[in-house]
């Protein structure tokens, strides 16, 4: 199993992690926005334009206040591009970029270091195309509280917030109507955004969910079939590569739901090696350091001769906790249908968001009426759909929510 260890380290940590409390018996979605009741706006700073964005003209980061998961007002960040082109009388053409994940911890924070998180093909195309763009932290970032990872309505209070709260910028010249583009995690919360309640004034226009995070316990299902399926074809590497991201990812969830469900305990739904490890997605000073330690322990488990069968990881049967049993049902949107357009792309050699998640939860939209439009791309990976093939997104953009 020497060879294994040896193309983990190479393959997996090359493409690893930060490239990307409310009583449980209450109703585990009811602080969605209803309203344009957040949003207040302070602390905006200019700052200086990436190197990676050359088509901006302007940089800004400013805080705003959203509804949290614990159903109080808290603190959130987010950043705002604007294009060179001048705006037309109606205003810059707005994009809500939902990035990918990154981590739960401080350390993780999008804006702290712009060019660390691999966002800027997509914002540059963006802007190069005429669109202002506002990327959000999320909830939990730059406070004393994580990250709340796949929450559904923390994730979708976190775009609705953000919209109102950039039409009080100083010099702000944007179109009321938006659309929201998101990657991976991004998908996700892309896709929360548009369950969530519609706020009139700021009419969302359409919805993007690259490789998005879909419903978890069919996505969790798919993505160890997808392990399964690749060691009964003899493609360690893939299993690898999928076991790896399973156990980062899967720390974070189960730390953003002891958030929302304080009997929870994350460590119980995970096996012996990865179990004493996570809380460092919480601790750790320097993002990546949680996924380099599930790197290590994968590594060191199949060098010593261990197999997939006895590695003690996220457990396949997680979501039968009796603690999650509610949260989760109450989690899924799958069967929601949303009124804006949407476009999900998808790349069929994605490791992380397995393909088969993502059509089972295209099929389901089109059963209850959304208007999807759905390509699967041939040989692409994960984050191919959000760098090399991001002009689909771009055409269709041009289509049902073009620049003014």
């Amino acid at each position: 199993m020497k060879k294994y260890w040896l193309i983990l380290v190479a393959l997996v940590l090359a493409s690893s992690i930060g490239c990307s409390s409310s009583d449980s018996s209450s109703d585990p979605i009811q602080n969605e926005q209803t309203g344009n009741t957040s949003g207040l706006l302070s602390n905006s700073n200019e700052i200086a334009v990436p190197s990676s964005l050359p088509a901006a003209s302007r940089a800004m980061t400013f805080d705003y206040t959203m509804t949290g998961v614990t159903g109080e007002q808290t603190i959130a960040r987010a950043q705002l591009f604007e294009p060179m082109s001048q705006a037309p009388a109606d205003g810059h053409a707005l994009v809500v970029w939902a990035h990918g994940t990154t981590g739960i911890s401080n350390a993780c924070q999008p804006s702290l270091s712009f060019n660390g998180f691999g966002n800027a093909t997509a914002i540059n195309a963006l802007l190069a195309a005429g669109y202002a763009v506002l990327a959000p932290d999320y909830e939990g970032f730059g406070t004393d509280q994580i990250h709340p990872y796949y929450v559904r309505s923390s994730h979708a209070n976190a775009i609705t917030s953000s919209v109102p709260a950039v039409h009080q910028l100083e010099g702000s010249n944007f179109s009321d109507d938006w659309a929201v583009v998101g990657h991976s995690q991004g998908g996700h919360v892309a896709l929360a955004t548009a369950r969530a309640s519609a706020q009139p004034a700021y009419p969302l226009q359409a919805v993007v969910a690259l490789a998005p995070g879909t419903d978890l316990m069919p996505f969790s299902d798919r993505a160890f079939d997808a392990i399964d399926q690749a060691i009964a074809e003899g493609n360690t590497n893939n299993a690898l590569e999928r076991l790896f991201y399973m156990n980062v990812y899967g720390a974070f969830v189960a730390h953003a739901f002891k958030e929302v469900e304080p009997t929870f305990d994350p460590a119980s739904i995970f096996g012996s090696n990865i179990a004493p490890l996570i809380d460092e997605a919480v601790t750790e000073g320097a993002c990546g350091n949680y996924a380099r330690a599930v790197e290590q322990s994968i590594s060191l488990h199949f060098a010593a001769g261990g197999t997939f069968s006895d590695f003690g990881g996220l457990i396949r049967n997680w979501y039968d906790d009796p603690v999650l049993a509610a949260r989760l049902e109450a989690e899924a949107f799958g069967d929601e249908a949303q009124s804006a357009p949407l476009l999900i792309v998808q790349g069929d050699a994605d490791r992380q968001v397995p393909v088969a998640a993502t059509s089972a939860f295209v099929d389901q939209q089109r059963s209850v009426g959304t208007d999807v439009t759905y390509q699967e791309l041939p040989g692409a990976r994960h984050g191919d759909v959000a760098r090399a093939e991001f002009g689909r997104v771009m055409t269709w953009l041009d289509e049902k929510f073009p620049p003014r």
